[in-house]
């Protein structure tokens, strides 16, 4: 009788960053290659929902969710509602996530940049999930690697660390300008997620999860404890730019709804497997 062999997991990685910062050629460069996500040069990006892409590097199976992010200006302000709701969304659905990967246009270093590592990282995944930085648009440096030996006391003052960090470029250039160069990014890439990934992953408290991550944003943005209970929610968005009503609509609106998409997964699960 044949032995039944288990089936290989799949881990988790998601990857987010600001409109521009080159987030879907990063995945791209994963094989397999056929997988693609779509990439666009307009101010405005493509990326607006979660994306999945199945990859693999050395054997080893990984979901790669190409997010949204916080982003500057007016247009920032509805992708950090979007990014707020669609994360929530995504780590409700999730098993478990293994791995955050960050990345970083390296000629724009922005206060949303600050506001995107401390959403991701510190407030949605609470420090459980390893995150790493790539850093992109660096095909004119003459050693890559050295950007981030310069840049990194930057990152320092900011309190940003990272568990690994990759100085790429995503493009090969004209007639294969940096064909060298993109074919040890690419490497670069498979060695830090390889290497970075955290093979148990984190899984949030799925019951208590979004009211704790208000509550942090709270003490984060240092409001007082009496208002803490019945206007958490305006702290929440002031990584958004929102007004305090804007922000108790919107935490309402946003738990309503992806209880409501997740309570409908769940019922047609169940109808198929009868």
């Amino acid at each position: 009788m044949p032995s039944s062999m288990p089936t290989p997991r799949t881990h988790n990685v998601i990857v987010f960053g600001q409109t521009g910062c080159g987030k879907s050629s990063v995945v791209n460069m994963l094989e397999p290659t056929t997988d693609l996500a779509p990439v666009d040069n307009t101010a405005f990006g493509v990326t607006f929902h979660a994306q999945s892409y199945m990859k693999t590097v050395e054997g080893i199976s990984f979901r790669v969710y190409d997010t949204v992010g916080l982003n500057e200006g007016l247009e920032g302000r509805v992708a950090a509602i979007t990014a707020i709701e669609q994360l929530y969304q995504l780590l409700r659905e999730l098993d478990e996530v293994n791995l955050l990967a960050y990345v970083i246009q390296a000629s724009r270093i922005t206060p949303a940049t600050v506001s995107n590592y401390q959403l991701f990282y510190q407030i949605m995944c609470e420090k459980e999930v390893p995150i790493v930085a790539i850093f992109t648009h660096l095909e004119n440096e003459d050693v890559m690697d050295n950007w981030w030996t310069s840049n990194q006391g930057v990152f320092d003052q900011r309190k940003m660390k990272f568990s690994g960090t990759a100085c790429i470029t995503t493009i090969k250039g004209k007639r294969g300008l940096f064909e060298k160069e993109y074919a040890e990014s690419k490497e670069k890439l498979k060695k830090l997620i390889l290497h970075r990934y955290k093979p148990k992953g984190w899984v949030p408290d799925k019951k208590g999860w979004f009211q704790s991550i208000i509550s942090k944003v709270a003490f984060r943005h240092r409001v007082a404890p009496s208002k803490l209970a019945s206007n958490a929610v305006e702290a929440l968005v002031r990584i958004a730019g929102m007004t305090e009503q804007e922000a108790k609509e919107k935490a309402g609106q946003i738990r309503e709804s992806v209880e409501k998409i997740i309570n409908e997964k769940k019922n047609a699960m169940m109808l198929n497997s009868t």
